[in-house]
């Protein structure tokens, strides 16, 4: 894959069905299937600040290569739900804990008519895969049973931000800011963290 495949999608973006979505992301799945996109520092640290039995919802986790390191490592996790839309991914899944489940999307805005389960969310290099438009949606698509959300990305500190020939799937342009904004206006209030930032319900 090179940058004018990327560019190709972020110009198709907002008109792309679930399989064309699905196709592109399974596509970079399959070129690096060992590419972790998370920091465990910054999880472990929200994990402890939210404490008692989470029952974590991972947004695009991938074949599970997060939850697996965090059920190991966490006993106090009741659950963990993996929402992905890439079939490759999760049909290479590295977990094995009955606590795990992955769940294969039916749209690409899924938020939107299936609700998220649990009581945390952790979105690890996730939010910049999204147009502005759709992280607004999802933001405020996300339910009063979620009280704390932990998020890392690679996006600046302020927008706007151009991913133009950048040879990623990335096409956010909102930087931290906005993003904090976005998360306050629907009810949450951002606390210290750790590579990446976390919010909670007060």
């Amino acid at each position: 894959m090179n940058t004018v495949i990327y560019d190709q999608w972020r110009q198709n973006y907002q008109t792309a069905s679930l399989s064309d979505h699905s196709t592109f992301y399974d596509a970079c799945f399959q070129k690096d299937p060992s590419h972790a996109s998370w920091a465990g520092r910054g999880i472990r640290v929200f994990l402890n600040q939210t404490g008692g039995n989470p029952v974590v919802a991972e947004m695009g986790g991938r074949n599970g290569s997060l939850a697996k390191i965090a059920l190991e490592s966490t006993p106090t996790i009741k659950r963990w739900i993996n929402y992905e839309i890439s079939p490759a991914a999760l049909t290479s899944n590295v977990v094995n804990d009955e606590r795990y489940e992955a769940k294969l999307m039916t749209s690409f805005r899924w938020w939107l008519n299936e609700a998220i389960e649990g009581n945390v969310i952790i979105a690890s290099h996730f939010i910049e895969h999204l147009s502005d438009e759709d992280f607004k949606s999802f933001v405020g698509a996300i339910p009063r049973s979620i009280k704390g959300i932990h998020v890392q990305s690679p996006i600046p500190m302020k927008g706007p931000m151009s991913w133009n020939h950048f040879n990623g799937g990335h096409i956010l342009s909102l930087g931290w800011v906005d993003v904090n904004e976005e998360f306050v206006k629907n009810g949450f209030r951002s606390i210290v963290a750790y590579d990446g930032a976390t919010w909670i319900r007060p």
